[in-house]
Order: structure tokens, then sequence, then C-alpha cells
């Protein structure tokens, strides 16, 4: 395809804190056995990883930056989603290098002339959603969320994690992973699924219903509908359909947490009208130079 109708999409905040934490610092902060990355190293990841890699199929005019809003649409569902703790939150200097971290990705991203976005109160992930809904053309999705993976379903849009095209989730089709997340749970969110439902049950479950029943009970949880079920449980109780009918509740809310929402990119949040905020910026080679400065590289980005 020419590289010019390519247009590919960060996830942005992912990307960063993945290069934060990947390889040896050369110059971290140390703190008797405290070891503490800097921002440059992390943002010099990024260049090299993901920037350079991104700017060898596309033109920086062609990429968006998609940045977290917040997950308050989520916790109006679920108010214990994502409460554990996150990886940089480990210690005070830790935030205050991935703060910087990425104020200093923002500025660069605006001197490239990258065009940014966030949704007030959704996650990026659901911004994304809209995105490969709304854009024509291919789509090309960096991410280090196999979360994502469900963004392959939408027309011309590939997802690469962590640089890797992959066309499964563990071990089940990209379609499936609502599905797969809705019923086994996700620790890394804070939800839990169905009880008594685990991965080795839901594979056990696939093969007994095939992939054609797993899209009619997605229609059953998606809809609230649980009325195919309940005719099937009337030919055979099968434990693992009566499980999912008796916790029809717990299953439908860990459904609405795992799959994508791009409607809440358009919505109205309380009194609040929700949309995308755009942020775009010309070219300009000294806010580039300034990024770098700032995050504590002295080298530049290659024309």
């Amino acid at each position: 395809m020419p590289p010019s109708q390519l247009r590919v999409l960060l996830d942005v905040r992912g990307l960063l804190l993945h290069c934060y934490h990947a390889g040896t610092d050369r110059r971290p902060f140390k703190s008797g056995d405290s070891v503490t990355h800097t921002a440059a190293h992390g943002l010099n990841n990024f260049i090299e990883m993901y920037l350079k890699a991104v700017f060898d199929v596309t033109a920086p005019i062609n990429v968006i930056a998609v940045w977290e809003g917040g997950n308050s649409r989520r916790r109006v569902l679920y108010p214990d989603y994502k409460k554990r703790p996150s990886q940089e939150d480990e210690s005070p200097l830790m935030r205050m290098q991935t703060d910087l971290l990425f104020s200093s990705a923002k500025k660069l991203l605006a001197g490239l002339g990258v065009l940014q976005v966030h949704c007030p109160t959704v996650e990026a992930d659901d911004t994304l959603a809209y995105l490969c809904e709304r854009l024509e053309g291919p789509k090309l999705v960096h991410t280090v969320d196999q979360d994502l993976l469900q963004l392959a379903c939408y027309p011309d849009t590939e997802v690469l994690v962590k640089l890797k095209s992959v066309r499964e989730y563990k071990g089940t089709p990209l379609w499936m992973v609502a599905m797969h997340k809705s019923i086994v749970g996700d620790t890394s969110d804070g939800y839990p699924g169905v009880p008594g439902i685990g991965e080795a049950r839901f594979v056990s479950l696939l093969e007994h219903v095939g992939a054609d029943g797993i899209q009619e009970l997605e229609h059953c949880v998606a809809y609230g509908d649980y009325s195919a079920i309940e005719e099937a449980l009337k030919e055979e109780d099968h434990p693992i359909l009566r499980k999912l009918y008796e916790n029809r509740d717990q299953w439908r809310l860990s459904y609405m947490l795992a799959r994508l929402h791009p409607e809440w990119c358009e919505y109205s949040f309380g009194e609040k009208l929700v949309k995308p905020v755009w942020y775009k910026r010309l070219p300009d080679e000294s806010r580039v130079i300034q990024a770098l400065t700032e995050a504590g590289l002295t080298s530049t980005m290659p024309a």
C-alpha cells in the first residue's frame, strides 16, 4: 500500500511506559540498592523502538497519538475497576520521571506535527476503537496491550503488540477477546469474570459449543437476552452454561467492562457533553529540540 494512505495509531501512554521500563538505563538514579530509570531513557527508547519504525512507513501527518482520558466511564459501572496500584506508582521519583516522560513526549510529538487526541473520562482503548470505526483506509495500531487485539476486527485494521503481529488471543480468535475476558476475568483491570470458570473451562466451553456457539453467547450477553441459553439448558444441563446463566448479571457487567466502547467518545456524561479533544501543531524543529532537552536528551530526531 502507498505509505501516504496508511494511518498509524499509537496507544501512546502504554508504549511510553513499556519503553521506560525496557532495557538498562545507562545513567539511572541510584539510591542504595534502588535504581530508577530516567525520562531520557524512556524517550530515547520510544524514538528508537517506535517512532523510527513508524516514520519508515508513513509521514508524521498520518500518525495519531491517542492519550488516556481517564476511566470514569467504566468506574460508573464498576467502582473497583483498575484499583490495583500501577507499575509507575512504585516510588515518587519514578512517578516524577514518568510524568516528565509523558510531558516531553507530548511536546516532541507536537513538534513533529503528529496529531494527538484524548477523550475526557474515556480510556485510550475506546478512543482507538472510535478512530478505527470512523477512519477510512488502512490503519496500523501500535500498542503493548493484548486487549486491543479486538481492534483487528475493524475493517482494514492491523494491530501490532510490541511491534509484533498477533493472530490469536490466548489460543482463541481475536474476535473472542471480550468474551474471553468477560468469562475468565481480567486481574490487571480488577474484575473477576464468572466465578468458577477459568482458562481451562473456557477452552472446554469453546470445544462444546464451537465458534458459532460463542457468537450466540455473545449475542445473549451483549443484549441481556438469555432465552437461547435457557433453551439449551432444557436440552442439556451443561455445567458451564449453567454457571453462565446463574451468574448472568456478573457476566454482563464483566462483558461491558471488557468490550470496547467507541460510542462513549460522543455521549452525555451527567450534564457534560463528552467528545474527543484534538491537539495539533505545525512541525517545529525548535519544539522537538526543546522536548528532547527537557527530557535530558541531547541528540535530535533524524530528518
